[in-house]
């Protein structure tokens, strides 16, 4: 099946996808060699967003890095959002916060303690303006990172933000309070780093929101999820 991703390209359905309930818009979760259509639509968006706020463009993005890819497409096949996750992560080396903090020993030794269990680390969170379903879309496109732990079998999922770094932490994301906000990319941010720890959710996330992950995944997965007895 064939669908347009809004840029006059053509975009073959993804096999992997979990739906956003109430809205018919999908996620997607592919890779850039098996979805290069899909890849270039999530660059489009990230230089779009890197040009609305002047901090670059995405031609340094590492498709060689990137190991899977969320895309959110509309019932029509327009393409409405992008995160992608790279890793299982080798070394401290191969992350960006690493980079971001310029090599500081703080970030260095939480990436090397996460990094046994599996770690992967999530990057360029992008989504259109307006459109209908938009919180729907992003009450859900926040479990990606957490969902890419469990796709690529880590225990840890890591991410950098500023302004969205509140809709991680809906998602169960701690921030790691051991290293300090930096301006990055420039002064006009404070970005932070956050962490999931797939094994053991932090105590103030919602039942509700570690069953829609539960859900998520189980989408992915072709599998069902029994759902809860009532009480006797």
């Amino acid at each position: 099946m064939q669908i347009g991703d809004g840029a006059g390209r053509t975009v073959t359905r993804a096999d992997r996808a979990y739906a956003v309930p109430g809205t018919g818009i999908r996620i997607a979760v592919t890779t850039p060699r098996s979805h290069p259509e899909l890849w270039a639509a999530h660059l489009d968006g990230l230089d779009r967003l890197y040009s609305e706020h002047g901090v670059g463009d995405a031609s340094s993005v590492d498709e060689d890095r990137t190991s899977l890819v969320f895309t959110a497409l509309d019932p029509a096949g327009e393409v409405l959002a992008g995160i992608r996750s790279d890793g299982p992560l080798a070394s401290p080396e191969d992350s960006q916060a690493l980079a971001v903090w310029g090599g500081a020993p703080s970030v260095r030794a939480v990436i090397d303690r996460w990094i046994p269990d599996g770690l992967v680390e999530a990057k360029g969170f992008w989504m259109a303006r307006s459109f209908p379903g938009r919180r729907e879309l992003i009450a859900s496109i926040k479990r990606a990172p957490v969902l890419a732990s469990a796709v690529l079998g880590a225990r840890w999922a890591m991410g950098t933000a500023a302004h969205t770094m509140r809709l991680f932490r809906a998602a169960g994301a701690t921030v790691v309070d051991t290293v300090p906000a930096v301006p990055y990319p420039d002064a006009r941010y404070a970005t932070t780093l956050a962490y999931w720890d797939r094994w053991h959710w932090a105590p103030d996330v919602a039942d509700a929101e570690i069953r829609a992950f539960d859900d998520d995944v189980a989408q992915l997965l072709g599998v069902d999820v029994p759902r809860p007895r009532a009480a006797s």
